[in-house]
């Protein structure tokens, strides 16, 4: 059998990808690794999103990956939302606590140098749980 006349394997077993479907899992597994951030894994889930309806290229079928995508940018999504309203709910109740309310101290003047004021600096008037009262 001549060497021209075989058969190339590598054709065979390579997968063709699409470029954003790979974007889209690329910004959807980083947003979830940056979720401890607030703006970065909105911005990446919502790509994630973006790229993944981008990748259809006219179908109305999902690659793999875009699907992966959707899920890895939807979930960050939610979960950065939830998380931020959660402390915003609960921040004037765990203030009312001495201890609670010495350690956020300690981290901010650490972190920011100075002695930072927490009612001006997270903008609370009354620490008495009055945004909890709101939603019952």
């Amino acid at each position: 059998m001549n060497q021209n006349d075989e058969f190339d394997y590598r054709d065979m077993y390579s997968v063709p990808t699409n470029k954003f479907a790979v974007a889209s899992l690329a910004c959807g597994v980083i947003a979830i690794i940056t979720f401890a951030s607030l703006y970065l894994p909105i911005i990446l889930g919502s790509l994630a999103i973006i790229f993944a309806f981008l990748s259809r290229n006219g179908t109305r079928k999902l690659a793999q990956y875009s699907r992966i995508g959707i899920v890895c940018g939807s979930i960050t999504i939610v979960g950065v939302i939830a998380t931020v309203v959660y402390w915003y709910i609960h921040l004037p109740e765990l203030l009312q606590n001495p201890t609670y309310r010495d350690l956020v101290q300690r981290l901010l003047n650490n972190a920011l140098g100075g002695d930072i004021d927490l009612e001006k600096f997270f903008g609370i008037t009354d620490t008495s749980g009055y945004l909890f009262r709101l939603f019952i």
